[in-house]
């Protein structure tokens, strides 16, 4: 059921992208971020870049060391901007490496289901989201 929701939540955002002549080629990874999901989502030719939770990390190790922010460092190193964050429900399992990606990204847009939970990963999350958007519309 839970990959049934991530597949439905990549097909809406990229249904948003509009049709050229030759589809772009898209790319899903899905990523070792401890418990949880993490999945990556690429397509080419627009440029598009979403990322679907974040997981927990089992080694609750954080900043450069957080394997979410490492993975896409080693993999995409030239990559800047991400798109999309979207954030199924504040769970630790999907939340908790969220923030050091924030940080780590440009990132253009979030979108969170809404569901508040009082613990660290979200309110970490929450700062960052928050942080960003200041410094976007300070600069």
């Amino acid at each position: 059921m839970r990959f049934l929701s991530i597949l439905v939540a990549c097909l809406a955002v990229l249904s948003s992208i509009p049709a050229r002549a030759q589809a772009p080629k898209s790319t899903l990874h899905f990523v070792d971020a401890g418990t949880g999901q993490a999945v990556f989502v690429f397509v080419d030719g627009p440029d598009f870049k979403l990322l679907f939770d974040g997981g927990s990390g089992v080694d609750d190790a954080l900043d450069d060391n957080n394997r979410f922010v490492a993975y896409p460092k080693h993999s995409f190193p030239d990559l800047k901007v991400i798109d999309w964050v979207i954030l199924s429900h504040a769970h630790k399992a999907h939340v908790k490496l969220l923030g050091d990606v924030v940080e780590k990204y440009q990132v253009k847009e979030v979108l969170d289901s809404g569901q508040v939970r009082d613990i660290c990963g979200y309110r970490a999350f929450l700062y960052h989201v928050v942080a960003v958007r200041k410094k976007d519309t300070v600069s």
